[in-house]
């Protein structure tokens, strides 16, 4: 759960600072730092590992009924 929100705003801070060089210019050469060429799009990847790792309210919620034993 703190895996993928971790990586969630990691990944959020990286198009923030990259700015326009983070966004994704098809038939173009990137320009900038390599690092930040492809934020935006490792961005909307990774917002999806909250859902194909099951959503993380459900996995809170599964992980507070083993814990309080409901």
């Amino acid at each position: 759960i703190k895996g993928t929100e971790l990586q969630q705003r990691v990944s959020q801070a990286m198009v923030e600072i990259g700015g326009l060089m983070s966004l994704p210019w098809d038939n173009k050469q990137p320009i900038g730092d390599e690092v930040f060429n492809q934020a935006s799009r490792r961005y909307n990847f990774l917002r999806a590992c909250t859902i194909y790792g099951g959503s993380n309210e459900i996995q809170k919620n599964v992980l507070a009924k083993m814990l309080l034993g409901l």
